[in-house]
């Protein structure tokens, strides 16, 4: 059997897609650390996500 993967760009891609495209052609003036916000959000949140993952583990482990 062969494993199906999927290629398909999510949300936040698109929007830095987008966001990086239109601030290469100046459409925009934000910064850069504003273009790849998303990213960092979305890192942020994975990031939260699993120290509360940890503290429950810790917490439950007592």
């Amino acid at each position: 059997m062969e494993k199906e993967t999927s290629n398909k760009l999510g949300f936040l891609s698109i929007l830095i897609i987008i966001f990086v495209i239109a601030k290469l052609f100046r459409l925009i003036r934000w910064s850069w650390l504003l273009v790849f916000a998303p990213t960092l959000i979305g890192i942020g949140l994975w990031i939260l996500i699993m120290l509360v993952a940890i503290v429950i583990a810790a917490v439950s482990g007592e």
